[in-house]
């Protein structure tokens, strides 16, 4: 059995598939920009996680030496 707030969003694209015209078309570009949110949030993310690496790394390097 699916987690219950899986089973949720299952149920509510399940819906979304059985949309017509115009209500479709509006979740399609709704989806589409949420998308293009998640892609520029996590280009962010990563470049955030590989400075805090970078600098981890020239801290541990400089102890050791």
């Amino acid at each position: 059995m699916l987690i219950p707030s899986i089973q949720g969003c299952m149920n509510k694209l399940a819906v979304l598939l059985k949309s017509e015209g115009q209500n479709a078309t509006e979740y399609a570009l709704t989806f589409a920009m949420v998308a293009l949110v998640a892609v520029a949030g996590m280009q962010s993310l990563a470049s955030g996680i590989s400075h805090t690496f970078i600098v981890v790394s020239t801290t541990i390097g400089q102890h050791l030496q």
